[in-house]
This record gives structure tokens, sequence and C-alpha cells, in this order.
């Protein structure tokens, strides 16, 4: 019996230190060869790439890189100094038109000359007058929930007349999922009732931070196991991880699971489950975020006074038939086995989305496919699914001819207008600016943004019943316009009269997470005496300025934006108003008191500014921009 006990004892002891070897073993070779680095942070090697929170990551503004096209010739990728690819944008004028292009890889091209790309090839397209200048807003590796939040921080100010969405079939759907790890990490800013989207839990086995916890030698993403204490020990043992890696992946080649063959970037998972005009899961998910982010994307640019026009790029496994199936092949997957296929399905979505919401769209799929030797319409020579040069000069060729034919405002007298009247706010000119804002609106009557334009104006001029006269024609042509909605519910309450409670609640039923609303619904039932109303409100704001630190820094993000914003447009109060909305959400953050400061000293009222700027210091005494501020004022602190 004690030979026995000993005998496994000793078996028992062997195991337990090949058990520690190995998983020594493990730990040392991943080390060695940087594995376990969360995949996502890859992107941020690249020296022009900079993390932005807003939206994932960014182009640094001014960075110039050596790159090399597909046939080996070296070229520089420029990117200017407000962060999109190219030469420095010339300074807004009345009688220019800006087109931005959004996008991902496809858009931006960074594999490319930039003379080569689509972009370029439309401006140079453009003659006579008005002269058009095109932007290029796209980034590598964004989806459509991205361009969204590049949009709203960094494509307004550029006050592009004509916004042109370049939404790649092939992973555009995907990117909006995994970005948002599949629809739960939503920004409240940017999507209304962004709750609905938490449907699923990430499958990806991550860490205590939600790093992604890999296999340990191929650094591929695992599934999460269903039972908790499976989970646990694979997070805590790099050998339980390496056998559960190896065991799901090959339960996946067994069952044809797509989405565990392609766990890691997804590309195929979702192509191929549109393909085959799936609407459950993941993919109705899919469908109903992006088409979303398209919604918040179009609202946005109407509010703008701009167009937005959707174009979209075909993939190539939707369009070549020969890489359609050497890619099955490699995933070991026959064709046969997925059931009916509709290679259109995807942008039958997006044209129905597109027809309800009457914004123009232009669909390549048929172009590509009708085009002699498909293939050469993208880099194939070089194993790369991107568009070949021939492929960008086929995509320029459409796209101007879209533009060009299509009855776009932004070629016609009414957007100069428009633009005059803007620009003359902002130098102070109220008459100029009156004069032009009227004769946009008598040019095109159905269009809301000179209307809204106006009423700032008379606002301001404390015009108020014309102010009203003007909010109300915005609303009656454009019900969706919250912001118009809060506009004309303060306006009602200033002028003491009926109808300011209805309006702020238009405003809230638009976006019920925008906290600023629920300011104005308080203090309207201060003014009324309304004590039920007022607690109800003050419970409301009281829950969101203590909700999780990452909200309130959306928040706090979005203030500071608008309130930037608000000062290219000329309108001190607003600004005034959004910086001091930043600071009450986040106090201690410096960058709220600096911009008060910085309003301050544009509108003449150094006594203010100093104090903020010292605000500023009292909260990080190492806060360096308020610091030259004051010096270059001649104080010290």
């Amino acid at each position: 019996m004690k030979l026995i006990l000993s005998h496994g004892l000793m078996a028992i002891a062997s195991v337990i230190v090949v058990i520690a070897m190995g998983e020594g073993a493990l730990r040392l070779l991943a080390k060695g060869k940087g594995m376990g680095e969360d995949a996502a942070d890859s992107r941020q090697d690249e020296v022009w790439i900079r993390r932005e929170q807003r939206t994932g990551w960014l182009p640094s503004e001014g960075s110039t890189v050596e790159r090399r096209d597909p046939q080996g010739n070296p070229f520089k990728l420029r990117i200017n100094s407000t962060g999109q690819r190219g030469a420095e944008l010339e300074d807004p004028i009345p009688s220019q038109r800006r087109v931005l292009f959004l996008g991902d890889s496809f858009t931006m091209s960074s594999y490319l000359r930039q003379e080569t790309t689509f972009v370029d090839a439309v401006g140079r397209r453009f003659v006579g007058r008005p002269k058009v200048s095109t932007i290029n807003g796209g980034v590598d590796g964004y989806g459509t929930y991205q361009q969204l939040a590049y949009y709203r921080y960094y494509g307004r100010p550029l006050m592009p007349d004509l916004v042109v969405l370049c939404f790649f079939i092939g992973n555009d759907w995907r990117d909006n999922m995994i970005t948002t790890r599949q629809g739960r990490g939503l920004n409240p800013v940017l999507i209304s009732g962004s709750k609905r989207f938490g449907r699923h839990d990430d499958r990806i086995l991550r860490g205590s931070r939600q790093e992604v916890l890999p296999d340990p030698l191929n650094n591929l993403a695992i599934i999460n196991p269903s039972r908790a204490w499976m989970a646990q020990l694979m997070r805590n043992s790099w050998l339980a991880r390496l056998l559960g890696s190896r065991y799901y992946r090959l339960r996946a080649r067994w069952t044809g699971e797509i989405d565990a063959l392609d766990l890691d970037h997804q590309y195929y998972f979702y192509e191929i489950g549109f393909y085959q005009s799936r609407d459950d899961g993941y993919f109705a998910t899919a469908r109903d975020l992006t088409l979303a982010s398209l919604d918040q994307l179009n609202r946005l640019v109407i509010e703008d006074g701009a167009e937005l026009a959707l174009v979209l790029l075909p993939s190539q496994y939707q369009v070549d038939r020969f890489q359609w199936l050497r890619m099955l092949e490699d995933l070991g997957v026959d064709e046969a086995d997925l059931g009916p296929l509709d290679m259109e399905y995807p942008n039958k979505i997006l044209k129905e989305f597109c027809r309800q919401q009457q914004i123009p769209l232009l669909d390549l799929y048929r172009t590509f496919v009708g085009s002699q030797d498909v293939s050469d319409l993208f880099l194939t020579a070089i194993g790369d699914g991107h568009l070949s040069a021939r492929g960008h000069a086929l995509v320029a060729e459409q796209i101007f001819s879209f533009i060009n034919n299509k009855a776009f405002r932004f070629s016609t007298p009414a957007v100069q207008h428009y633009r005059q009247g803007l620009y003359s706010k902002v130098k102070g000119d109220s008459v100029g600016a009156e004069k032009a804002l009227l004769a946009a609106c008598a040019m095109a009557a159905n269009w809301s943004a000179p209307h809204d334009a106006l009423g700032d104006l008379y606002v301001e001029q404390n015009h108020e019943k014309d102010a009203e006269v003007r909010y109300r024609s915005v609303v009656g042509l454009d019900p969706k316009r919250r912001n118009t909605w809060a506009k004309l519910a303060r306006l009602l309450d200033k002028q003491g009269g009926q109808g300011g409670e209805e309006a702020w609640r238009k405003a809230l039923e638009l976006h019920p997470e925008w906290w600023p609303y629920y300011i104005g619904l308080l203090e309207h039932y201060q003014a009324e005496g309304n004590t039920a109303g007022v607690e109800l409100m003050r419970s409301e704001i009281l829950q969101m300025e203590q909700g999780p630190l990452s909200i309130r820094r959306y928040w706090w993000n979005e203030h500071i934006s608008r309130g930037v914003l608000e000062v290219d447009r000329g309108s001190w109060a607003e600004a005034e108003s959004e910086f001091e909305r930043a600071i009450r959400l986040l106090p201690g953050e410096p960058v709220g008191y600096y911009n008060l400061g910085r309003l301050y000293e544009r509108i003449n009222r150094p006594s203010l500014a100093i104090k903020a700027y010292e605000k500023a210091l009292e909260v990080e005494a190492g806060f360096t921009p308020a610091r030259d501020q004051l010096q270059a004022m001649g104080l010290t602190n």
C-alpha cells in the first residue's frame, strides 16, 4: 500500500512539475516573442497614428512618413495640421465648396501616392466656378461608427458643403461591431438610445483590464468559455489557455463555425453572413448599429447646412468569383454548405435605408462586376484586397459623374449666400449676415439651415420674435432638429410665453441622454414654481453628474468640442455655456478653464480670462498652456 501510495504521489508530483515547466516555458517563449499584447494596440505602432479617446485612433497632425507603393516606389505620406491626408487646407471662403470624404483605408489609401487616390482625382476633375476642394478624411481601420465620431469632432470644423461617406461592404459592418465590443461600448453622445445595442456578450477571452488574452504561441484570440471556472483557469494559466485555444479551433474545423475560425478579426464571419442574407444575432445588431450611425451622421450633416451622400465600395470577394472561392478554400469551408447566397444583400440594406432617408447613393457593385478583368481593380498580384490604381481611377470617374449630375444643393448660389452669412456673422457684420441669410432662405425655401442661422443671429440682436419665427420655420421643415427645439424652448422660456415645456420635451424625445436638456427643463420648472418637476429634473441631472467617469468624460469631450466649434462660429454666449458645462462635469480637469480663459481673451474680458487661467493652474499646477497665457498677458503665477 505504501509502495502504491508513493508511486501515486510521485506520478502526481511529476505531472505538477511538467505542468509548471510547461507554464514557465510558455511564459518565457511568449515574452520573448512579444506575445500577449492586445491586438487593438498594434495600430499604435504606426508612427503617424496617435491615440484618440473619441475615435480610437487618428492620423498625427503634421506628420510625414516614407512609404512604398505596391510597385516598390517610395513616396511621402503627408498628414496636414488638421489631421487629413494631403496639403494644408486653404482658409474657407464663401465662393469655395468643400467636399469631405469619410471612409477607411480604401479612402485614405495610405499605400498609394496621393495623386493616385480617387479623392484627389475627383478634386482635379472639378473646373470652373465655384472652386471645389476635396478633403481626404479617410482613416485606416475606421468603420461607420468611428466615421461618425470623426465628423463630429474633426469634420465639422472644416465646414464642408458635401460629405461623401465611402462605405466598404467587406468589413464596415464588422468594424462597427468590433470597435464597440459588439455594440456594448457606445458613446451616448453619438448614438441616442445606445443601450439598445448591448445585446451580445464579448466572445473573446479577456483579462481584468479587458485586455485580450490570446493563444500563447500564435497570439490568436481565444473563445471565452461558458463555464466560469474554466474561464478563470484560462485567465490564470498560460498552459490552460494554449490547450483551450487549440481545442476550440479544432472543434470549429469539425463544425464549420466561421465565427470561431475567424475569431480574431471576423472579416469573413460578417462578410459571408451578410451574403447569406442573415438577419439574426450579431448580424441584426451590426445592421441596426450601422444604420443608426448613418442616421446620426446624416442628422449632424443636415444641422451643419451640408449634404450627405453614400458611396458603396465593393469587396473583392463580392465581385471576383475566383478570389471568393479561394478564400473559402483557405477557410476550409465548402460553398455548398453556406446555403443560398445573395452577393448584393448588404447593398440592398443600405439602398433601402437611403431611399427612406432620401440620402443620395452611388452603388459601384455592378460597375465593378461589369468591368473587364475585375481582378485588376484590386491589388490581387500582391495578395491585397485594396483598390489598385486602376480601381481608384474607376471610382473617381464614377463619383465625379455622380456628384456632377446629381441635384446636389452644394453647387447652387443659395449655398454661397449661406456661407457668406456665416462668415459675416463671425466677423461681426450683422447687417451683411442678415442680408446674405435672407437671400439663402429666399432661394432655397425648404432648406432649414439658413433659417436656423438667421434665428441665432436674431437672438444675438435681441430680436426675439423674429428669432421665434425662424426657429418655428426650422422645426416645421425638419421636426428632428433637436438643437433647434432646445433653442426654441430657451427662447420661449425667456419670453415667458407658452410652449417652452413642450419644446424641451421634443428635444429630450429626440435625444434622451443629452443632459443639458434636463437643465433647461429644470430652469423651466423653477420659473413655473413646479416643485415636483424641479425635483424630478434634479434627480435626473444628479444621476448623470454622478455617473461612470467614462460617460462623464464622453460628455466633457462633447462640451469642449461644441464650445470650440461655437467659438469658430462667433457664438460667444453658446461657447461660454459649453465650457461651463464641461467644467461642471469634470471640475478637476484644467482644459475647461483654459478654454474659458481663451474665450474671455477673445471677447476682451481680461479679468475673467485671468481668473480662468488661475483656476486651471489651481487644479493642475503644471498646466503649461494656462501659465503661458498668463505670462503673455504680463502676469506670473
